[in-house]
């Protein structure tokens, strides 16, 4: 049976329950992404997770699990196990768990046989009782050519990460649920998280059930040491609560932070250098980064906000703005009254439009602005008068030299 749309369950709260099928998960071989990736995109859909269960390529564990799992919650969603080999066997477990046989259904094989998918015949055998859901492909905004199989509330999504995300993104409005909308907002807290642990534990027992409230502590970042974060299906109770816990926590715990710095760093420049010049007369893009072609100025951008961004994740610096001109000189139109400057030279010996070669490197200059009220390292420790560090972010080959600015 074929099925373009399906209509979510009525009523406010839909859960959901996820099983991840594969030994190679259980026995470390391949790192599990699709958890990740599912919960998030169940959550913005106003789908709460209750449960998720990692399970070898065994038929009865596979059956029993979904058996259990189909009781218990709307939506049931398995990944992996559903591909031409031997160890693939989710559709004859989900099959036993419904008393349903396994048969070869037309479509499927016609979508096989279009697709040229020699030996791949085994797809096309599922439950008797399956339906088929053709979504919209997000990458060409057409249907796809090979639909995702369901049986009763159970669906198998591929274990393979970027397929699994392709068909759930053009596959949403199966879960989507249009009652429920959850925020999130989140703190981040320069105190150890003993300190704090009886504010929050106050802040949970005032506002009960109408929010939850999460503490994780990071051990890695020299920025903050715990992350709060704030979760409701109501703004206001998320409110409340930020102003309870600002009124409650230690004075100058709280610090500003963007965990994606990266992503954010190149509209931020282009927004700056569009915006300010000496006079702070607006002026393109072209005036400050010396080129008035998009594809060297997208080049440029991107090596600076990526190395911007590594350094900021890395808790080298505590800094309100970053700037990224690339120029050997400061700027003239960037204002000194409220910051102190440190430069970082940058070898990139990747293949950009703005190199000449992929072996000949290209130099820029990256600016940090640097809040005088904040040490490089903590919250608590001053500046040192010297520093020097010295890192290659494998990923892009690039080398970063840092200097830390003397104390003022």
């Amino acid at each position: 049976m074929a099925s373009r749309a399906s209509e979510p369950p009525s009523g406010r709260s839909v859960t959901a329950g996820i099983i991840i099928v594969g030994d190679e998960i259980l026995k470390g071989h391949t790192q599990d992404t699709n958890t990740y990736f599912l919960c998030r995109t169940l959550r913005s859909l106003g789908v709460q997770v209750c449960r998720v269960s990692v399970v070898p390529d065994e038929v009865a564990t596979i059956a029993a699990e979904v058996t259990s799992f189909s009781s218990r919650f709307t939506h049931v969603l398995t990944a992996g196990g559903i591909g031409p080999t031997h160890d693939d066997v989710t559709f004859e477990a989900v099959a036993q768990a419904f008393g349903d046989e396994l048969k070869p259904h037309p479509e499927l094989e016609a979508a096989i046989r279009a697709l040229g998918g020699k030996g791949c015949e085994k797809l096309s055998a599922v439950p008797s009782s399956a339906r088929l859901h053709y979504g919209t492909d997000p990458h060409t905004g057409r249907p796809f050519k090979f639909p995702l199989v369901s049986v009763r509330n159970v669906y198998l999504f591929p274990g393979i990460p970027e397929l699994l995300r392709r068909v759930l993104e053009g596959l949403k409005g199966l879960f989507r649920n249009t009652a429920v909308q959850f925020h999130l907002r989140e703190l981040y807290v320069a105190a150890d998280e003993a300190s704090i642990a009886p504010v929050l534990a106050e802040a949970q027992a005032h506002f009960g059930r109408r929010l939850g409230l999460g503490s994780y502590p990071d051990w890695g970042s020299n920025y903050y040491r715990v992350k709060l974060s704030l979760d409701s299906e109501e703004e206001g109770p998320l409110e409340e609560c930020l102003a309870y816990l600002t009124a409650r926590l230690p004075p100058g715990s709280l610090v500003p932070y963007v965990p994606d710095a990266v992503g954010q760093a190149r509209e931020a420049v282009y927004q700056l250098a569009e915006s300010v010049n000496v006079n702070r007369v607006p002026a393109p893009a072209s005036t400050v980064l010396g080129t008035t072609d998009r594809a060297q100025q997208d080049s440029v951008l991107h090596t600076t906000a990526f190395w911007a961004g590594s350094v900021t994740r890395k808790g080298l610096l505590w800094g309100e703005r970053w700037q990224a001109p690339c120029r050997p000189l400061r700027p003239p139109w960037l204002s000194t009254t409220s910051a102190t400057f440190a430069w970082a030279s940058m070898e990139a010996r990747t293949a950009r439009p703005s190199c000449t070669s992929s072996t000949r490197p290209c130099r820029g200059h990256a600016l940090i602005l640097r809040s005088r009220s904040r040490s490089c390292t903590s919250a608590t420790s001053p500046p040192s008068p010297s520093w020097s560090s010295s890192y290659r972010t494998p990923s892009r080959g690039i080398i970063c030299r840092c200097w830390r600015p003397r104390a003022t």
